[in-house]
């Protein structure tokens, strides 16, 4: 399904990396679909900066791999957002028109918005996770403590105003 390597830049690409040194993740697409799910969640979402030369990527064969879990969290992505949404058949088509099959390159590329709208959402969730996690933090053992403080706190999310918990997490 997915033709082309997935590339991150910049600042989210050192995010990346300080996340992959930390140990909590081994491979980038563990981090991009954590991050996807916190940027859905906080509803943030950022473009990319190809300013920086600084970049990451994941491999079209890892993508492949890993395809129902992208296609389920880029549906949700598309979902949250506003993208179409007074046009009830076309964000249907968007978000259901590759579940089953491999597109054709004639087909309307349409559809693909939902992966770009992941992209941002995750570039936002990928950044949060980071300031959530590795700054301030000299050791493994700080790492793993903020980690598993941070999930603790998004569980709490449930029960108080999502966005005012997330304006906190973010600044």
């Amino acid at each position: 399904m997915f033709t082309e390597n997935l590339d991150f830049y910049g600042e989210i690409a050192q995010d990346i990396d300080d996340l992959l040194d930390s140990k909590i993740f081994e491979r980038v697409i563990d981090v991009f679909l954590t991050g996807a799910a916190i940027g859905i969640l906080y509803g943030v979402r950022a473009k990319d900066n190809k300013s920086n030369a600084a970049s990451k990527a994941i491999f079209t064969g890892v993508l492949n791999n890993e395809a129902v879990r992208i296609k389920i969290l880029a549906i949700q992505a598309y979902t949250v957002s506003d993208e179409n949404e007074n046009n009830e058949h076309q964000r249907e088509y968007d978000l259901f028109h590759d579940w089953n099959q491999i597109p054709e390159p004639s087909d309307n590329p349409s559809y693909l918005i939902k992966y770009s709208i992941m992209k941002e959402y995750a570039n936002s969730g990928i950044h949060i996770l980071h300031k959530n996690v590795i700054e301030n933090s000299t050791s493994d053992l700080d790492y793993l403590s903020k980690f598993l403080k941070y999930l603790k706190r998004i569980d709490e999310m449930k029960d108080l105003n999502i966005y005012e918990k997330a304006i906190e997490d973010i600044l």
